[in-house]
């Protein structure tokens, strides 16, 4: 059934267990590999009293013994995090558990508020109209929205749009572009209807993005490419930016110029070489031509996202490490925030004044970015030096 990536996801789930454990979800896939060489306790659901205090206990102990001026909050999970997203009035946050969990924390507080909501096979998580309606997208081919204040479902917002890997809105929030396994389509969300033709792509849509114009999408999967399509009635041909391996993310430059790649080593000869994907990649998105690279880290870089004013990025890593990037001189201004484990998803506050990072080690932090400082080793950071040194 997995046919030539059998031996490629079989490497990685020795070396990276939660970026393949979300992979192979992502694609049903679980029931093939077995993932049986750790199993995860189940704790008690993080709303019970007895959990409550366990988190109180670890966050009190974990502020304690920190010897750094950093503020952070630890949002303690029952199982791995692959996604965390701010609501769009930064109250909230939540959080998808292992593709089977959404929590809803408040932001302010660290509190989990409401009771989880199931949704298995989840792959996508987004808000909608506004901060009390989310949005989640599932490998069934559903895209549920959920009222926040209830905890009622609301409705399924499409009539089979197939399974849905990802989906991003449009700036304006009148559209949706929904990545699935062979084809992208754009949505309205008031008629219901789709409103582009189906961008068909090889493999799976598992990054999706909108251009802050509207006019252009990308879209990223586990098959070496981005691409860029044009929105226009032309529907001028697809631009093509090769990666050596999977795409791990796709974000537009807030002037809508440039978008941003990264991307992970799928190839088992590549692995064993120790070749590595780690470095955001740059393209034009009117000639779709490579511009160069930024932001290195130790490992592949898994996400990236920019801070409200456009001016800065953060990203996060295989290397167990998320880092705030100056977008105009591409040097690092924060961290590096560290971890126990791969983190999978980062995302700025609307206000700008914290980020968010979600990690395999079971916990999504929320720092505060006026209290982060720059190590005295990252400083030093220079990205050939850093090149020749991973070669």
């Amino acid at each position: 059934m997995l046919e030539s990536s059998d031996h490629s996801l079989s490497q990685l789930l020795i070396s990276r267990p939660d970026r393949v454990l979300k992979l192979v979800f992502s694609f049903g896939l679980l029931m093939v590999l077995g993932c049986q060489q750790k199993e995860t306790p189940q704790p008690e659901p993080p709303d019970s009293n007895a959990s409550q205090e366990k988190r109180s206990q670890v966050q009190a102990q974990r502020a304690e013994n920190s010897q750094t001026p950093q503020k952070v909050m630890v949002l303690e999970h029952p199982n791995f995090v692959f996604d965390a997203i701010f609501s769009p009035d930064g109250k909230r946050v939540v959080s998808n558990c292992f593709g089977e969990t959404v929590y809803v924390w408040d932001a302010a507080t660290g509190e989990q508020t409401g009771t989880p909501i199931d949704v298995k096979k989840m792959d996508c998580l987004l808000f909608g109209e506004d901060s009390d309606t989310l949005i989640v997208g599932n490998q069934d081919g559903a895209l549920t929205t959920y009222d926040l204040v209830t905890g009622q479902k609301k409705g399924e917002l499409f009539k089979d749009p197939g399974p849905v890997m990802s989906a991003a809105l449009s700036s304006d929030g009148q559209r949706i572009v929904i990545g699935g396994i062979g084809s992208t389509q754009v949505w309205d969300l008031k008629t219901g209807q789709p409103v582009s033709q189906k961008f068909s792509h090889l493999g799976p849509g598992a990054e999706v993005a909108f251009s802050p114009d509207g006019k252009t999408i990308a879209v990223g999967g586990w098959l070496k490419k981005a691409f860029l399509w044009d929105l226009s009635p032309k529907h001028l041909p697809e631009k093509t930016c090769v990666h050596k391996g999977s795409v791990t993310s796709v974000t537009f430059s807030p002037d809508g110029k440039l978008l941003l790649t990264t991307g992970d080593i799928l190839n088992v000869s590549d692995s064993a070489a120790k070749e590595k994907d780690s470095t955001v990649h740059l393209w034009d998105v009117e000639t779709g031509k490579s511009l160069g690279d930024a932001f290195q880290h130790q490992d592949s870089i898994l996400d990236l996202a920019f801070s409200p004013d456009g001016k800065s990025v953060i990203t996060s890593s295989a290397d167990q490490t998320a880092m705030i990037w100056d977008f105009a001189t591409r040097r690092p201004v924060a961290g590096p925030l560290k971890h126990e484990g791969f983190v999978s998803a980062v995302a700025f506050s609307p206000d700008g004044k914290f980020v968010l990072t979600a990690c395999s080690d079971q916990t999504v932090r929320i720092w505060e970015v006026a209290t982060l400082s720059l190590s005295e080793e990252a400083a030093k950071y220079d990205l050939e030096k850093l090149k020749q040194d991973l070669k």
